[in-house]
């Protein structure tokens, strides 16, 4: 067995995205995703601008694709709603994520040190959750739990204080010899 730990996902730069607005906000920035696979649950993005709105937290939403976008509707002003954003950039200046747990979400957020809520959907997303909280590197908030109220107190909890085993966690990744080191260790096998 080798650990070669998660592939981040490579910075994707969009001149469009207003990263300027991100880094002069005052308050707290969320991000929350769904992916590109599973992100047809149209109440998550809804929650989580209900849960924000008229708060001091700017909260960054991607949908995934068009319609989702479309489905969600209008946004209070301190929401900025977009069918993809530059997820590596996001999370740079991310305090907050709010994901399903896939684990590509769930282990960017890590590498960038951002706290996640996990709401589990689907395929392996119940065990990444579950494993991040287990190793107090994250919160479950289970999709029949996901209102706004149940939002906005996962939020205070882990704003005012990191989950103690998310440094460790993202040390263990970041030093992780990636597919390199996997590439190697399966030369020498063979």
């Amino acid at each position: 067995c080798f650990f070669m730990g998660p592939t981040p996902t490579l910075p994707v730069p969009d001149p469009d995205f207003p990263l300027g607005r991100l880094d002069a906000h005052d308050g707290p920035v969320v991000y929350g995703t769904l992916s590109t696979v599973f992100n047809t649950w149209t109440p998550f993005f809804r929650t989580l601008a209900d849960a924000f709105a008229g708060t001091d937290a700017l909260l960054v939403l991607t949908t995934g694709n068009r319609a989702n976008l479309d489905r969600l509707g209008p946004v209070p002003p301190n929401v900025i709603a977009r069918d993809f954003v530059p997820q590596t950039e996001i999370l740079a200046r991310a305090d907050l994520c709010f994901t399903h747990a896939g684990f590509g979400s769930a282990t960017d957020a890590v590498l960038a040190g951002v706290p996640p809520v996990l709401t589990p959907r689907g395929a392996d997303q119940f065990f990444n959750a579950y494993r991040l909280a287990e190793l107090d590197a994250g919160s479950v908030l289970t999709s029949a739990e996901f209102t706004a109220g149940a939002v906005r107190r996962a939020a205070g909890r882990l704003l005012a204080e990191t989950p103690a085993g998310l440094a460790p966690l993202r040390a263990s990744f970041a030093t992780a010899p990636g597919p390199a080191g996997a590439v190697t260790a399966i030369e020498r096998v063979l």
